[in-house]
């Protein structure tokens, strides 16, 4: 049960005197509708607004009725009826329409008053003109859909904002520039979304919506996190239609990267300066046609000329010709890209004409879009080295002739100890057989051959030590004596040494060779290569089959063929080839074999002009061809 002391504490009229009183200068008009009796009451506000005169109608709520278009009536008497049973509240906006036929919009709030059982027994509201402010919401909210598509998908930070600096619309970059993380600021104010906005910032945000215009290329933001902020930006209002300004558009670019970027720049600029300026070896800044852009002081030096003199000319001007085109194809390939950077030595005239030896590096500089702007060069004095290593060179060539002779010499020592070693041995083994065969021999005749044969080889040992004095002296820088020479003389006085191994070994020797023919020799060198050929072809006889020795000649037109013909072990050719003629190679495994013969043999040829070749199959034989030159020049 509704006790009446509730009722008239809640809603006596000294009670809505003093609202009435409180709202009247916000032009709020206060209203009470009684449930039980159904009494409503207005106060006067509430009459101007509806421009309703007391009695014009049956009650008030008929009044009210009269008014309300009847599209929001159903919406209106839902609301209503729930704020009765829930006992809370409800904020609508609806349509009225006044006498004259005009449309106003009427914003209203009800709050039910409750007993103790929880039954709503009062419901006491207000209503307010709010007109102006539904039109210009649809007026913003008209130019919104022309802006917010353009402002939402800008690649640049943009913000619209109303009167109240409550954001309209923001682009994604504006999130991105600013740090926002919150995903909707739609309707939040400027100063809640970013709080660290000094107070200067809003201050010019108040100008800017009187109707101003600020633009600031580098303005600084100190953020909460630490960071430091330069923007580039600019603010203008935006109007309504009927030209009203409806609120402030900003647009920002974010600058931080190029401001710090730019400090560098002018950091590096100023040590790129000192550096420059200071340094030990010479730097210039060249242009693309080989112009002196700048050059430092130590460079003016290297080449002689004051700067202001320098910069009047070309690297071409002072570049050796030699050194031109080298220098000039590199540069041709660093503007076409194809390298980063190169180093090269060069010339450069000094100034009183002499030359000066540098090492000059250079890389290229490109514009932002990639073209090029200009080369930088560094320049090392290398004068001193150069003559240093041309002093050296000079030393190394004469010590290289140096060790080439004492090469050489040594190298004609080492022959000459092999052809005494080679030569005498052979005379020793054949002294040694004839006389092996003498004291075997009994028949009278028989031993008197062997001493003949005996005293020939003598003879021949005294020939042999004659020839080893003139080879002594070849290898003491004497000229050695050349003389014509007959190939078959040499080849009848080399049997006599080697005739008891022939008998010995029951090989048959058969000499071809034409006793006419004659050429320019050293005697000493044919002797060794005929006894050389021959002694191999006796000492790699096969054993096991009758075994010959051809001796023949062959002419050419520059050219004699010597040619020594057996059918002995022979020599692998596809294994051996490259070793044939080599120092201390043997094929077969002979004991006595020390690989000298054939090695001096080649090495006695060409050192007169000659050559020597083989055939040779194993188990056939081999042909040994020695070319002589008929004249040597």
């Amino acid at each position: 049960m509704i006790e009446r002391t509730q009722i008239e504490e809640l809603g006596t009229k000294e009670q809505l005197d003093l609202y009435k009183h409180a709202t009247q200068y916000a032009e709020v008009g206060v209203w009470q509708f009684d449930l039980e009796t159904g009494d409503v009451f207005w106060d006067s506000t509430m009459y101007n607004l509806y421009q309703v005169e007391k009695d014009e109608y049956e009650n008030l709520f008929h009044a009210w009725m009269a008014r309300l278009n009847s599209k929001d009536f159903k919406k209106l008497e839902s609301e209503l009826k729930e704020v009765i049973k829930s006992g809370g509240e409800y904020k609508t906006t609806y349509e009225i329409t006044l006498p004259s036929g005009e449309t106003r919009y009427i914003r209203a709030t009800a709050k039910a008053v409750q007993n103790d059982d929880n039954w709503t027994i009062k419901l006491l509201g207000t209503n307010w003109d709010v007109t102006e402010t539904v039109i210009g919401n649809r007026k913003v909210e008209k130019i919104l859909n022309h802006t917010r598509a353009f402002i939402d998908n800008s690649p640049s930070a943009m913000a619209l904002l109303d009167l109240d600096m409550c954001y309209l619309a923001a682009s994604k970059q504006w999130y991105k520039d600013y740090d926002i993380s919150d995903s909707d600021i739609i309707g939040k104010s400027h100063y809640e979304v970013l709080p660290d906005i000094p107070e200067e910032r809003k201050k010019i945000h108040a100008r800017v919506l009187k109707g101003d215009f600020h633009q600031d290329q580098n303005a600084i933001f100190e953020r909460r996190n630490g960071k430091t902020q330069w923007l580039s930006t600019e603010l203008r209002p935006w109007y309504l239609d009927d030209q009203t300004i409806g609120g402030l558009i900003i647009y920002s670019i974010d600058v931080t990267e190029s401001h710090l970027a730019h400090k560098r720049l002018k950091i590096s600029e100023e040590e790129f300066k000192g550096a420059f300026n200071n340094s030990s070896i010479g730097m210039a800044l060249v242009s693309l046609n080989g112009g002196w852009m700048k050059v430092n002081p130590q460079l003016c030096e290297i080449v002689g000329y004051p700067e202001q003199e320098l910069l009047n000319l070309t690297f071409q001007d002072i570049t050796h010709p030699n050194d031109l085109q080298t220098d000039l194809t590199y540069l041709d390939q660093l503007v076409k890209g194809e390298i980063s950077s190169y180093r090269m030595e060069k010339r450069y005239f000094h100034k009183n004409g002499e030359l000066v030896w540098v090492l000059l590096s250079v890389s290229l500089v490109r514009n932002d879009d990639g073209s090029p702007s200009h080369f930088v060069s560094i320049i090392e004095d290398i004068t001193t080295r150069k003559k240093t290593e041309e002093e050296l060179k000079s030393t190394m060539t004469e010590l290289r002739e140096s060790l080439k002779i004492v090469n050489e010499q040594n190298q004609r020592l080492t022959n000459f100890a092999h052809i005494v070693s080679h030569n005498l041995r052979s005379h020793s083994g054949n002294f040694n057989m004839l006389l092996q065969l003498l004291n075997e021999e009994t028949n009278p005749e028989e031993r008197i051959q062997i001493e003949r044969l005996l005293s020939r080889a003598a003879d021949k040992l005294m020939d042999t030590i004659h020839n080893l004095n003139e080879i002594t002296s070849i290898q003491l820088n004497s000229k050695p004596t050349i003389k014509e020479t007959c190939l078959f003389d040499v080849i009848e006085k080399t049997l006599v040494v080697v005739q008891a191994d022939l008998l010995s070994k029951s090989i048959k020797l058969e000499n071809k060779v034409n006793p006419e023919i004659c050429f320019p020799y050293v005697q000493s060198y044919l002797e060794s290569i005929v006894q050389n050929l021959l002694t191999n072809a006796i000492k790699y006889r096969d054993p096991e089959k009758d075994c010959f020795i051809t001796l023949r000649t062959k002419e050419m037109e520059d050219y004699v063929i010597f040619e020594v013909e057996d059918n002995g072990l022979g020599i692998d050719l596809k294994r051996y080839q490259p070793k044939v003629f080599g120092m201390y190679k043997t094929f077969h495994g002979n004991q006595d074999s020390r690989g000298i013969g054939l090695f001096l043999t080649k090495n006695q040829v060409e050192s007169l002009g000659g050559k020597i070749q083989v055939e040779s199959e194993p188990k056939k034989g081999s042909i040994f061809r020695v070319y002589f030159r008929k004249k040597l020049g």
